[in-house]
């Protein structure tokens, strides 16, 4: 399964984001984190398990600031239910891509 993951720029000057992701099950210490330079404003995620709750973070690298963004997504056999939308700092927003 493959979802794409997108967020509000930040207005700010920044480094880049940081996007994490996890299972629910799992925990946040088994997160794979991918870093994304400042321009880009969204991420495919793939290679997900289906019947799975995945928590989606998204941090802006901003120096002495910590700006955050987080969903919760729980995956289903024909798509995905964004179970948890949650916004911390700027908004997170996902959709699963259907394979052809």
């Amino acid at each position: 399964m493959t979802i794409k993951v997108y967020w509000n720029p930040v207005s700010l000057e920044l480094k880049g984001y940081s996007v994490k992701y996890w299972t629910e099950k799992e925990g946040q210490d088994s997160a794979a984190e991918i870093n994304v330079p400042k321009t880009t404003h969204s991420l495919l995620i793939e290679r997900l398990k289906y019947f799975t709750v995945y928590v989606v973070q998204v941090t802006a690298l901003v120096t002495g600031e910590v700006i955050r963004g987080q969903a919760k997504i729980s995956t289903e056999e024909e798509g995905m239910i964004i179970t948890q939308p949650c916004c911390l700092k700027f908004r997170v927003y996902m959709k699963h891509l259907k394979s052809h």
